[in-house]
């Protein structure tokens, strides 16, 4: 399960955690009232600040979005950018992997034309990317393998995972 959060956000989330059990044992005792023990309380609002912050920034940032039907696969990227490509004009699929992860996207489907310049990216994130995995599966010689191999990349590489044989 890849977390939200950066290496710095984690860095405050354990600092601030710190800082509420402190604050819990010095003033949550029998000698202090709730109205005393305020550090206790704001601290621990900072530490459940610190951990929702980033999950509330992920589901507001737009993302992806893939949809594909029988003529084609069409995304649309979350800064409005569009592209497709026709299923009968994809001469090879390749994913490329990134160093991004686990912050970035860090698994890209490239879908290439038979130009070889045009085509298709998309992140795996892209929302409805699951369905069209399902159907990219099923074409004549793709490699399973392939894909396994790139899910476990953490460095900059490509990986093809099916050609368009010749009639």
């Amino acid at each position: 399960m890849n977390l939200p959060h950066t290496r710095n956000e984690l860095l405050f989330i354990a600092a601030s955690a710190v800082v509420t059990v402190v604050f819990a044992a010095m003033f949550l005792g029998p000698n202090y009232g709730l109205r005393a023990a305020w550090p206790f309380w704001a601290s621990l609002l900072c530490t459940s600040v610190f951990v929702w912050i980033p999950y509330m920034r992920q589901r507001m940032q737009p993302r992806d979005r893939v949809d594909f039907d029988e003529l084609g696969i069409q995304r649309l990227a979350a800064g409005g950018t569009r592209e497709s490509v026709r299923w009968d004009r994809i001469e090879r699929i390749f994913i490329a992997t990134t160093d991004d992860g686990p912050v970035g996207d860090d698994v890209f489907w490239v879908f290439v034309d038979e130009s070889g310049q045009g085509g298709c990216a998309v992140p795996a994130s892209a929302e409805g990317f699951d369905a069209l995995l399902e159907r990219v599966q099923q074409l004549p010689g793709f490699d399973n393998e392939a894909v396994a191999t790139a899910m476990g990349s953490t460095t900059n590489a490509r990986f093809d995972v099916w050609q368009r044989q010749p009639d």
